[in-house]
């Protein structure tokens, strides 16, 4: 709402309740697409260009309405980055002096994002950077934010987002102990990233998947505590919860327990949400493990029956706490929980979690149909190699409304159950165009692209992400490492060389406070492998083998792709005619061999050529020199 693009008449009275839209004129666009999908909401919003002023008067009113507003909410973007000057700058400083006479826990600045401005060097004041930022790109407005304005609006006492944008950015890494969870991202950069290995891109367990009923065995709400409570697990339990669902259900929890801090379903939801923060890689930090486990433990005191207290206990310690120690507690809840509620979905889907962290898929897959969960029984039957049944359960996902992570599952089995990639490409071009903001489709969207020799398109996709650093198999890695590897297949490599070098600086920025991080290291010694840096590359990769107590030059899987860099190809070979041994990498080892462009060294080398053919899996796509194989028998069946 800048004297750019800021236009409010002198006369009006501006309501209260109000949101306040500052922004730069260049932002004009995107400034009024917010504003249009927050008044197509009824929600009000200062912006109205046609009533553009300026002069003492106007500047007064522009005073008023930043004193009188609801909600402040200044865009952010390269245009502000650019800007040394400009009305919008008075704004911002009208914005920020305004929160001085506020109490802490008042949700009054919403920052908005509308491109890549990096959150860590961006021109903003200070106090933006303590609440949480939201990056709609092109100023496209998701209806989860919409619902988020809703929720601060109509709660004075909202707590602010608990984590602030930089945790985002410069948050620690996760545990080395990988916690259970969906595939996330494709591998098709497994081998050429240490982080990217075998065992991080096994799929694992998704507790949260939406029941057919998700609210069966729930008290019903006998309080505006409790229908806060239900609007969050609304969210939460669904089958695609974006980062917008969680900062809106931790909105609802912060309300919630502001009305009622000795409901144990309230300490429940909030448990709930801050797992679905972590096993869905939004953020790994110890603080938000810690948090989960708190909010649990203090559910469970409150009310030891409570189903929902109970259920939750069970998610977090088999889902979020990487100790076997406690898994016989979990056990002990379920079976309490099966006991008295036999025929609960996600009691029975919960049963499969349990399952499935203990390496019984063809057990958890049983639990996950009783369930009705078809993508957590499709994820089973995948690790099981029964590739039809996995295929199966998908479209039934698919046909079930769960669209979103159907498709991503029939996608994955495409391409690394059937080694299908225009198969695979056609089950991702079904996702709305949407969906491609959010990291984990984007990834697999960009890793099909990949796998395909299309770099242009990736580097489309991954420019949508707005994030420097995105989660990938388990792990957070600079996305400009992916863009540098989309340049070097597009044959552009001085950009891939800008991006590579970036991607470091990202890296040691981390290191400056995590010195011994193994996946840190590792990717470190890839880029300078990249780069050309051989000696400090060597050093580096010394270093990480010494940390995982791997002996000096030792190629496993997840080293070779900088053993690829530093010549050693026979020895590459021979591990990896090893590795596609092993059951459960061959799951996606061998399409990544066979369609990663990061494997393009080897390609031509008799040895690695027969190794391919050698291995083929049963029911993948033959190569073009191939006959077809066989129709296989019935998967799972003898």
């Amino acid at each position: 709402m800048s004297i750019e693009g800021s236009e409010l008449s002198v006369e009006r009275s501006p309501p209260r309740g109000a949101v306040f839209l500052s922004y730069a004129s260049q932002d004009a666009e995107a400034a009024r697409r917010i504003a249009e999908a927050l008044r197509a909401a009824g929600i009000e919003v200062w912006f109205d260009q046609s009533e553009l002023r300026g002069g003492d008067a106007w500047d007064a009113n522009i005073r008023r309405q930043i004193k009188d507003c609801a909600l402040f909410v200044p865009v952010i973007s390269q245009h502000t980055q650019e800007r040394d000057e400009g009305y919008f700058r008075r704004e911002w400083k009208l914005g920020v002096e305004r929160t001085h006479d506020m109490a802490e826990d008042v949700a009054f600045i919403v920052p908005l994002v509308v491109d890549d401005t990096s959150d860590a060097s961006a021109r903003v004041p200070d106090k933006f950077r303590e609440v949480q930022w939201t990056r709609l790109p092109g100023g496209e407005m998701p209806a989860a934010f919409v619902e988020r304005v809703k929720v601060l609006l109509a709660g004075g006492d909202v707590a602010r987002a608990s984590r602030p944008v930089g945790a985002e950015i410069m948050g620690r890494e996760p545990h080395a102990t990988p916690k259970p969870r969906r595939a996330s991202g494709w591998p098709w950069l497994a081998a050429a990233a240490v982080v990217i290995g075998v065992t991080a891109a096994l799929a694992l367990w998704q507790p949260w998947r939406k029941p057919e009923n998700p609210t069966s065995g729930l008290t019903p709400p006998v309080a505006e505590a409790r229908q806060l409570v239900q609007q969050a697990r609304t969210l939460l339990w669904g089958p695609n919860v974006s980062r917008a669902d969680l900062e809106t259900g931790e909105q609802l929890f912060e309300k919630a327990k502001a009305l009622d801090p000795t409901d144990a379903e309230v300490w429940a939801i909030g448990a709930l949400t801050d797992m679905r923060y972590f096993v869905c890689y939004f953020d790994r930090s110890d603080a938000r493990e810690g948090q989960a486990r708190t909010k649990a433990a203090r559910a469970l005191k409150l009310a030891p029956d409570s189903l929902e207290a109970r259920l939750v206990q069970v998610c977090v310690l088999s889902s979020v706490v990487a100790d076997s120690s406690i898994r016989p507690e979990a056990e002990r809840l379920i079976k309490s929980l099966l006991d008295e509620k036999p025929g609960d979905l996600r009691v029975l889907d919960a049963k499969g979690g349990l399952l499935t962290v203990e390496g019984r898929d063809d057990e958890a897959a049983v639990y996950y149909r009783r369930a009705n969960d078809p993508i957590s029984e499709g994820w089973a039957y995948y690790h099981l190699g029964r590739m039809a049944d996995a295929e199966a359960a998908a479209d039934r996902a698919i046909a079930s409304g769960h669209s979103v992570a159907g498709l991503l599952l029939k996608a994955h089995v495409k391409v690394y159950g059937r080694e299908d990639l225009e198969a695979a490409q056609a089950a991702i071009d079904q996702l709305p165009a949407s969906e491609l903001l959010e990291e984990e489709p984007a990834t697999r969207a960009a890793g099909i692209r990949f796998f395909r020799g299309e770099p242009d398109k990736v580097l489309e996709i991954l420019r949508a992400v707005p994030r420097d650093w995105i989660w990938y198999n388990g792990s957070e890695v600079p996305k400009a490492m992916f863009n540098g590897f989309a340049h070097h297949l597009a044959n552009h490599p001085a950009a891939a060389q800008a991006d590579w070098r970036a991607a470091l600086r990202f890296i040691d920025e981390r290191l400056a406070t995590q010195s011994n991080n193994p996946p840190l290291i590792g990717r470190k010694a890839h880029l300078l492998a990249l780069l050309g840096e051989r000696d400090d590359a060597e050093r580096d990769l010394r270093l990480y083998q010494q940390l995982q107590g791997q002996r000096d030059g030792q190629i496993t899987v997840e080293t070779a792709g900088i053993y690829v860099l530093l010549g050693r190809r026979e020895e590459i070979i021979d591990v990896l005619a090893a590795a596609l041994k092993d059951p459960k990498a061959g799951l996606f080892l061998h399409a990544d061999l066979r369609f990663n462009p990061v494997w393009d060294p080897l390609r031509g080398d008799p040895r690695f050529e027969a190794l391919l053919r050698e291995t083929l899996p049963k029911g993948a796509k033959p190569f073009d020199d191939q006959k077809p194989a066989p129709s296989p028998a019935p998967e799972g069946k003898k």
